[in-house]
């Protein structure tokens, strides 16, 4: 009790400067907290594919469309995914290639997204479920379905849909606005509330560089829709395996370079078509491009912060000397001297943080009634435990090392001395 006694004493006495230090540290939390979210802002997509599937993959694009009608600007694909799937089935090395289509429900009203079982595992989807995951669920012979943003549908429920199926691209034998429609019935097995998950471009052609970014958007801009995520399966969709003209070509891990650049070689015949873990790295180059661009701010920023907070610390506790210095001669010891400042050190961290606290909650509140363009646009502003506590740490680090020097230069000198220039 004494000990804190004597370290209120310390705070009263030099009020106005325990007053900027408790402002610098709730500034430097801040600082920290924005800059770590910034790098998790652009480096989301590189920390969530690098282990992916894809990193083994080829993305194929399709052959470009001929303009058969200048007037109306009409255009088609001639029709090759049966001559291609012929051509890769001599490659050893393909484990599968991708389904990944975007059909219609209810006269276009909602949206139905359908995805083979890797493709769908590491777009997040299965982690954002609630309930069980499509390639798991046994549904009695009925077709299952997971939910997003469904308006009182509950898991269990039995929905009649009535979906829209065609291509996103015309060929001679398919034009892109002939529609089938069919009714089927299909078995919620669980539900997506949480708005985390990513979906795929179901088209996108490019001979340029192509990063994961441009693959991927938010399911930010069907919210205002019920959104349907289905297994594929040969009954309903046989005639739309290839509804995009896009897919993963996933290999196998072992798979050498000579044969990678053979598959590729075949199907450059057929459209463009660009490694995957080329994708992921350029996320990564554009991430680093990014940050650096933010670099010199954010980090001057922090560095002023940081170094201003050592420097009124260390004249703060040089303030102090003469305090400490009396107790010292009249026989305080070294560690209880420490012990009496660790304990005002500490005050200030309290009301630092409590501070820093304070602006979190409005800023969460504020958070909470934005409406980002993205989902991922969140991200900068999001705040939690793990990044407050290491700031935290960060800067008590800083704190105790400006504050334990002026305790050395007293510990070395004799208590005559001391008294001396006191």
């Amino acid at each position: 009790m004494k000990t804190l006694y004597i370290a209120k004493k310390f705070f009263s006495k030099h009020l106005i400067a325990n007053l900027l230090i408790i402002i610098e540290i709730a500034l430097a939390l801040l600082l920290i907290t924005l800059l770590v979210n910034r790098y998790d802002y652009y480096f989301k997509t590189y920390h969530d594919y690098k282990d992916s599937p894809i990193q083994h993959a080829l993305f194929f694009m399709g052959r470009e469309e001929t303009i058969i009608d200048e007037e109306d600007f009409d255009a088609l694909i001639k029709d090759y995914h049966q001559d291609l799937i012929e051509d890769l089935k001599d490659h050893a090395d393909i484990e599968g290639i991708s389904v990944y289509s975007y059909f219609s429900e209810d006269n276009g009203e909602n949206a139905v997204f359908v995805y083979d079982d890797i493709t769908a595992g590491y777009l997040g989807l299965k982690e954002d479920v609630e309930g069980e995951w499509l390639f798991e669920s046994d549904t009695n012979n009925i077709y299952p379905v997971i939910v997003y943003n469904g308006e009182n549908i509950n898991k269990g429920d039995t929905l009649i849909l009535d979906l829209e199926l065609y291509n996103q691209f015309s060929t001679p034998s398919r034009q892109w606005d002939e529609i089938e429609e069919r009714s089927e019935a299909f078995e919620v097995v669980g539900l997506i509330d949480s708005t985390d998950s990513r979906i795929l471009h179901s088209t996108i052609k490019s001979n340029a560089s192509l990063d994961m970014d441009s693959l991927l958007q938010e399911i930010t801009p069907f919210r205002d829709q019920t959104v349907y995520f289905m297994e594929y399966n040969d009954e309903l969709f046989s005639d739309y395996r290839f509804s995009t003209d896009n897919f993963f070509i996933y290999l196998n891990e072992q798979a050498s370079k000579d044969s990678i650049e053979a598959l590729k070689a075949t199907l450059t015949n057929y459209g463009y078509v660009v490694e995957g873990s080329e994708m992921i790295n350029l996320s990564k180059k554009r991430a680093n491009q990014y940050l650096a661009n933010d670099f010199s701010l954010f980090f001057s920023l922090a560095g002023i912060a940081l170094v201003s907070l050592l420097s009124i610390t260390y004249l703060n506790v040089k303030k102090m000397i003469k305090s400490i210095s009396i107790y010292y001669v009249n026989g305080c010891s070294f560690k209880k001297a420490m012990s009496i400042y660790l304990v005002y050190l500490l005050l200030l961290i309290i009301l630092s943080f409590l501070i820093y606290w304070s602006v979190l909650g409005f800023l969460n509140n504020r958070v909470a009634t934005m409406d980002f363009s993205t989902d991922r646009d969140s991200l900068l502003y999001q705040f939690d435990w793990k990044v407050q506590v290491q700031s935290l740490g960060l800067l008590s680090i800083v704190l105790i090392f400006g504050s334990y020097l002026p305790f050395v230069l007293i510990s070395r000198k004799s208590k005559l001395t001391i008294l001396k220039e006191r």
